[in-house]
């Protein structure tokens, strides 16, 4: 058995909001999990950005990350903190509400799909049809909301040095859960910022760990680790998450946890300005959301400090 590790992330550059980075692991005896050749069915499993711009494209997402969830812990998540428990360092709940715009973490899910739906993707799961066969055996999650991420950012004077530590630790996390009864293990992860050269950060990341370097490219860059527990194969995927299924599973997971935390988010504003215009927290966007608030006289310096990521 060969366990497959994707990792993607969700909101590395937006102006407000938190960062997700998610992790999806999945299992198969031979070949490796295959997105599904019908890109139009009801639940699929793709780019969390090309699915999110479909009209129900929230609905689907829902779907299957509580669904597939579901099928590894045997019930979906009642509601949003329940689902922020795959963060596993214990404690994000608290960490969230410091921030008044999150301190309502008891949104019921599902919000966007029907009951129905979520059953159905959690029966798909349950059966393989989504990835080609290959067994789902849980996800992982870290949740940065905005003060840890300007904090992080200032002491590591490095955004994209930021990001990786999370990714390295969920990868660190993903391997332990895999533990040593595989025949071998490979992580993807969607290019972090496009770039083609990461084994100097992975020397850092893994000490005293042999790298080989077997390809670094444009399109995609492959490593391999000899760690103590067995070798792992490492590739950086340009379209990760349109080209290989546990990249692709794990961007939905960071999509949708990022599209339900600012749900609360814009409910938390829109309850203090009525007719508030909501947003996704882009630049534009966020910028055009700041001001809404200053213009209702809502924004003053402290708040907007706490409110904007600096990076």
């Amino acid at each position: 058995m060969t366990v497959f590790i994707g990792m993607d992330e969700a909101g590395y550059g937006p102006l407000l909001g938190p960062l997700i980075v998610a992790r999806a692991e999945l299992a198969a005896a031979e070949g490796e999990p295959r997105l599904p050749i019908r890109p139009d069915r009801e639940l699929r499993i793709g780019d969390s950005k090309e699915i999110l711009h479909r009209r129900d494209g929230l609905a689907l997402l829902e779907a299957v990350v509580l669904g597939f969830h579901a099928s590894r812990v045997g019930s979906a998540p009642a509601t949003l903190a329940d689902l922020l428990e795959l963060d596993g360092r214990g404690d994000l709940g608290d960490r969230l509400r410091r921030l008044p715009w999150y301190a309502d973490l008891d949104l019921p899910l599902p919000f966007a799909a029907e009951p129905d739906r979520v059953a159905r993707a959690w029966e798909a799961a349950d059966k393989g049809e989504l990835l080609g066969g290959a067994r789902f055996l849980g996800f992982g999650l870290r949740v940065m909301p905005e003060d840890e991420l300007n904090g992080a950012w200032e002491r590591s004077g490095n955004k994209h040095t930021s990001l990786f530590t999370t990714v390295v630790e969920l990868i660190e996390e993903g391997l332990q859960r895999a533990g040593r009864e595989v025949e071998g293990a490979r992580v993807s992860v969607d290019k972090l910022g496009g770039r083609s050269y990461y084994e100097d950060m992975l020397a850092g990341a893994f000490p005293f760990v042999p790298i080989e370097v077997l390809e670094e490219e444009r399109r995609d860059s492959r490593y391999r680790l000899q760690l103590p527990a067995g070798d792992v194969d490492l590739r950086f995927m340009m379209k990760g998450d349109s080209r290989c299924a546990e990249i692709a599973l794990a961007s939905m997971l960071a999509k949708y946890t990022r599209e339900a935390l600012m749900k609360v988010f814009n409910a938390h504003f829109e309850a203090r300005c009525p007719g508030l215009l909501p947003t996704a927290g882009y630049y534009e966007d966020g910028r055009r959301f700041l001001g809404d608030l200053a213009a209702a006289g809502l924004l003053d310096a402290s708040l907007a400090d706490a409110l904007e990521r600096r990076r």
